[in-house]
């Protein structure tokens, strides 16, 4: 399974195997919720690669 998530502001976007997408608006209202947290349920799981950065504004 491949999977590329982006998390922006209040969206929230996860695409798996280049072919299914979610979409989801998120609205953290906790001044610590800067993080993120990968689990699997019910069994292991092997995180090959992991990248995170900075997404710049939006050029409008």
């Amino acid at each position: 399974l491949h999977l590329r998530v982006f998390i922006d502001r209040s969206v929230l976007e996860v695409f798996a195997n280049n072919r299914q997408c979610i979409t989801q608006r998120i609205y953290p209202v906790r001044s610590d919720s800067v993080g993120v947290v990968l689990f699997s349920c019910g069994g292991a799981t092997d995180i090959k690669s992991f990248e995170a950065w900075q997404m710049g504004p939006s050029l409008f």
